[in-house]
C-alpha cells in the first residue's frame, strides 16, 4: 500500500511537492501510530498497528534517501514539531525519553514540553521556547541553547556539559543535581534559579544575573564570579574553592558551612553575611567588607584580612591562627576567635557603644 502510494505521488506531482506530501504523510502516520488502541477505531481501523509503525520506519527511509532536497530524519522530525503540527496533536505534548539528538529545533516552541529523560545531545535549540518544560534527566550536553527561553523549566538531573547558554534566560529554572560542568553561561538570567547540588565546574558565568539564586551545595570550584550581585544568594554548603569573587556583592548571602579555601574576595562585600562554620582557609579577603558578619566557628587559617572591616562581627570559636590582620578593623565584636594569630590579642572594647563588646589588637 505504502509503496503505491509513493509511485502515485511521484508521478503525480513535482520533486518539491512530492517531497512536502511525503512530509505530511510522516507526521500523520506517526500521529496514527502513537494512539492508543481504544482510539484507533477514528481514523486507524484500516491498519494495524505494526503496520503503521512498518510504514513510518520506510517513510522516514525514503525521506532520508532524498538527498537533493536536503531532507533527514532529524529534520523531518523538527518539521513535524515546529511547523506541521502542534506538540499537542502530534503526540499529546509527551515527548519524554524522544531521540532527537542534533536535531534542528531551533526557534521551536516547545512550551510545557514533556521532554523528561529526552535525548537532545548536540541538538540546535537557538531562540526555542522551552518555558515551563520538563527536562527532568535529560541529556542537553553540547546543545546549542544561545538565546533560548528556559524560564521555569525543570532542568533537574539534566547533562547540559558544554551547553551553549549564551543570553539564555533560565530565571526560576530548576536545575537541582544539574551538570553544567563547562557549560557557556555567558549573560545568562539565573535570577531565582534552583541550583542546589549544581556541578558548574569550569562554566563561563561571565555577565550572568545570579540574584535571588538558590546555591546550596553547588559545585563552583574555580568559578570566576568577580563584581557579581549575589546579594542573598544561598551558597550554603557550596564549593567555591579557588573561586573568584573579588569585588562580589554578598550583602546578606548565606554561606553557612561552604569551602571558600584559597578563594579570592578582595573587596568582596559580605556585610551581615552568614559564614558560620565556613572554610576560608588561605582565602585572600583584602579590603573586604565584613561589618556584622556572621563567622562563629569558621576557618580563617592563613587567611589574608589586610584592611579588611570586621566591626560587629561575631567571631565566636573561629580559628584566626596564621591570619593576616595587618591594618583590619576588628572591634566591637559580638563575640572573638578562640586562636589568634600571633602577637594579638582579644580584649574588651572600651569605645564601642553596644555593650560586651571586644576587640582584636596588637599585643
Amino acid at each position: 500500500m505504502l509503496h503505491a502510494y509513493k509511485v502515485f505521488l511521484a508521478t503525480s506531482y513535482p520533486q518539491s511537492e512530492f517531497v512536502r506530501t511525503m512530509k505530511h504523510l510522516l507526521v500523520c502516520l506517526a500521529f496514527c501510530a502513537s494512539l492508543s488502541a481504544s482510539a484507533q477505531g477514528d481514523n486507524c481501523t484500516v491498519l494495524g498497528i505494526q503496520d503503521l509503525t512498518q510504514m513510518v520506519f520506510e517513510l522516514q527511509g525514503e525521506i532520508d534517501s532524498l538527498k537533493g532536497a536536503g531532507m533527514t530524519r532529524d529534520s523531518v522530525i523538527g518539521i513535524a514539531i515546529h511547523k506541521e503540527l502542534s506538540l499537542d496533536e502530534v503526540t499529546g505534548g509527551d515527548l519524554s525519553a524522544i531521540d532527537l539528538s542534533g536535531a534542528n529545533l531551533s526557534g521551536a516552541d516547545l512550551t510545557d514540553a514533556y521532554l523528561s529523560g529526552a535525548n537532545l545531545t548536540g541538538a540546535d535549540l537557538f531562540g526555542a521556547n522551552l518555558t515551563g518544560a520538563n527536562l527532568f534527566g535529560a541529556n542537553l550536553s553540547g546543545a546549542e541553547l544561545f538565546n533560548a527561553n528556559l524560564s521555569g523549566a525543570d532542568l533537574s538531573g539534566a547533562n547540559l556539559t558544554g551547553a551553549d547558554l549564551i543570553n539564555a534566560n533560565l530565571s526560576d529554572a530548576y536545575l537541582t543535581g544539574a551538570n553544567l560542568t563547562d557549560a557557556y553561561l555567558i549573560g545568562a538570567n539565573l535570577t531565582d534559579a534552583y541550583l542546589s547540588g549544581t556541578n558548574l565546574t569550569g562554566a563561563d558565568l561571565s555577565g550572568a544575573d545570579l540574584s535571588g539564586a538558590y546555591l546550596s551545595g553547588a559545585n563552583l570550584t574555580g568559578a570566576d564570579l568577580s563584581g557579581f550581585d549575589l546579594t542573598g544568594a544561598n551558597l550554603t554548603g557550596a564549593n567555591l574553592f579557588g573561586a573568584n569573587l573579588s569585588g562580589a556583592e554578598l550583602f546578606n548571602a548565606n554561606l553557612s558551612g561552604a569551602d571558600l579555601s584559597g578563594a579570592n574576595l578582595t573587596g568582596a562585600d559580605l556585610i551581615n553575611a552568614n559564614l558560620s562554620d565556613a572554610y576560608l582557609t588561605g582565602a585572600n579577603l583584602t579590603d573586604a567588607y565584613l561589618i556584622g558578619a556572621n563567622l562563629t566557628d569558621a576557618y580563617l587559617s592563613g587567611t589574608n584580612l589586610t584592611g579588611a572591616d570586621l566591626s560587629g562581627a561575631d567571631l565566636s570559636g573561629a580559628d584566626l591562627s596564621g591570619a593576616d590582620l595587618t591594618g583590619a578593623a576588628i572591634r566591637c565584636l559580638k563575640g572573638c576567635a578562640f586562636d589568634l594569630p600571633l602577637g594579638y590579642i582579644c580584649e574588651p572594647d572600651p569605645d564601642c557603644f553596644e555593650p560586651n563588646r571586644r576587640s582584636i589588637v596588637p599585643d
